[in-house]
């Protein structure tokens, strides 16, 4: 019933997503990134149009930005580890813009949110050349973010302190007055 389900409906789906997404309209463009995250379950993974989600990170309207980080974070809890290892190179650069729209707190912690998902199944050797970025990056937003924004950037810190083990000891002496 499943495969059934995914066969009849990712392409009337699709069709949808398509025109919605290119809308001039934002609302379009946020209900196609939405209903994508929706039916994320009927889809198989290799199915899924990844770069037409990564156009949402680039979105001139903050809502949609959100929308398509939403949408990954669904899709990395639905079909981890797949999406982390085979599209981590194009995500960890898309995630990590918002993380400078201060006036997008809620964009902000859910950026972070998502880095921290694709962080977790990650390989060390995987993350290490993103690690100095990340780093500074929470620790810039634990210093200027809002109490929530804090709160995501700690909890990523300490996913990147697990998975990074060894080699995120030079970080601890800028991360830890944070911690007290």
């Amino acid at each position: 019933a499943e495969a059934i389900k995914g066969m009849k409906f990712c392409p009337i789906i699709e069709g949808i997503f398509g025109s919605f997404i290119n809308h001039e309209n934002w609302k379009y463009r946020v209900a196609a990134l939405r209903g994508l995250a929706a039916t994320s379950s009927i889809w198989d993974s290799s199915q899924l149009p990844y770069q037409r989600i990564l156009q949402g990170f680039k979105d001139p309207h903050p809502l949609v930005r959100y929308a398509a980080v939403y949408c990954i974070v669904v899709l990395l809890e639905q079909f981890t580890p797949h999406i982390q290892t085979e599209y981590y190179e194009k995500l960890f650069p898309a995630l990590v813009e918002p993380l400078n729209e201060f006036n997008h707190p809620r964009l902000q912690a859910a950026s972070i949110n998502a880095i921290s998902f694709l962080v977790d199944p990650l390989e060390k050797g995987q993350l290490l050349p993103y690690l100095n970025d990340l780093v500074n990056m929470m620790i810039q937003l634990l210093q200027r973010g809002i109490g929530s924004v804090q709160e995501c950037a700690l909890l990523t810190l300490a996913s990147l302190s697990g998975a990074a083990e060894e080699e995120f000891r030079p970080f601890y002496s800028q991360v830890m007055p944070f911690v007290k």
